[in-house]
């Protein structure tokens, strides 16, 4: 478990026409998910949420996958170094290569 953790961002749009953002992440081996919202999608809530998810998961991460969203950018990257975790940009236009998160994204 957590050799590589998929992560990836959706919106949501409420009735009221506000946005929020939830930020997934999942284990594709054991299926541990989370996705906590956001006002907005910017590097530096991603980068609060990784270092959360990495004080409160039951199991270590080694290495995170992501698409190229500029959140995954700056503060983001930074965290992930901090904490020694190998890091991967899938190609553009590539939603089949991060199956799990985008199913949740989905859900």
């Amino acid at each position: 478990m957590g050799e590589i953790i998929q992560i990836n961002s959706v919106h949501v749009e409420l009735p009221d026409g506000r946005k929020i953002y939830h930020i997934n992440e999942i284990c594709p081996i054991s299926r541990y998910c989370r996705g906590p919202a956001f006002g907005d999608h910017g590097a530096k809530n991603a980068s609060i949420f990784l270092e959360k998810m990495l004080h409160k998961t039951p199991f270590k991460r080694q290495a995170i996958q992501t698409d190229q969203a500029s959140e995954y950018r700056g503060d983001y990257e930074i965290v992930a170094k901090t904490f020694g975790l190998g890091f991967f940009y899938l190609p553009r236009k590539s939603p089949k290569l991060n199956p799990h998160v985008e199913r949740v994204n989905r859900t």
